[in-house]
């Protein structure tokens, strides 16, 4: 049971020291782009940043929120909830977030292994690249892994992928967030995404990315089989019921703990 004197809220954003947070997230973003972080390692478990984001803007007695996920042996993580209340499908109990969190860690490395390895044409490679930070994007959302600032470690995380391969988002930020309407459009698209429709994600992401429109221009309707195969062997866990699987472009097929990705590519998207 979650203690009743542990805090129940945890907002920084009432923190005094609250207007040292975007310094330090274009601090991280400079490191990024200057190639100082192990994008990989950081991606696959994002506590060092977001201690790095959110030290000395946690409540009193729990400086250990920074840095941490639900669910640790810590003692008001340890049982600590978080509720979304325009989407309750946000939110795993913490007992099953650091397993949560260890599956994703695996399937980024998978990810990433896989995009190294591969010889995709440049279109191809940035198509893959979105879905898979989309994905991932969505997932690390959907777990809600810390007690705040989740929104800054998916941002970051996505950052590190993209970035990896050098794309980089110009309309938006680790901090400040979005605004809008770039924060509403991301926040619905993430609901569409775990209603099964990926491509508001996709294109939004896309349309944020530096040069993009460049390459997407000399897009083919039909990527080479090689792209097929490579991302089609990537799994992710399922914290919770997976996406609402569709017929026609959008089909999914659950196997063992985790879900196929990209089955089929939708023309200008993979799918």
């Amino acid at each position: 049971m979650h203690p009743a004197d542990c805090p129940q809220v945890w907002e920084y954003e009432h923190h005094p020291r609250r207007s040292e947070l975007r310094g330090r997230a274009a601090a991280i973003l400079i490191a990024l782009r200057r190639g100082l972080l192990d994008t990989q390692v950081l991606a696959a478990d994002s506590r060092p940043v977001h201690r790095d984001l959110f030290e000395n803007l946690t409540p009193a007695g729990c400086e250990y929120f920074a840095g941490h996920y639900r669910g640790e042996a810590l003692r008001c993580l340890r049982y600590c909830p978080v509720h979304v209340q325009n989407d309750p499908r946000v939110g795993l109990a913490p007992e099953k977030v650091p397993a949560a969190m260890d599956g994703i860690a695996t399937s980024i490395r998978q990810g990433l292994g896989a995009l190294d390895g591969s010889t995709f044409a440049a279109h191809e490679k940035l198509m893959a690249v979105v879905v898979l930070a989309c994905r991932l994007f969505e997932l690390v959302l959907r777990v809600h892994p810390y007690v705040n600032g989740n929104g800054h470690s998916a941002r970051f995380i996505v950052f590190a992928i993209l970035g990896r391969y050098g794309y980089w988002p110009e309309r938006w930020s680790i901090d400040p967030r979005p605004g809008n309407p770039d924060y509403v459009a991301m926040i619905v698209a993430c609901s569409s995404y775990r209603n099964g429709n990926p491509q508001p994600l996709e294109e939004f992401m896309l349309r944020s990315i530096l040069g993009a429109e460049r390459l997407l221009l000399r897009l083919p309707r039909t990527p080479r089989g090689s792209a097929k195969r490579v991302i089609r062997e990537i799994t992710f866990p399922s914290p919770r019921a997976g996406p609402r699987c569709r017929g026609g472009r959008h089909r999914c097929t659950r196997q063992g703990s985790g879900w196929p990705f990209l089955r089929t590519y939708r023309r200008g998207l993979p799918g």
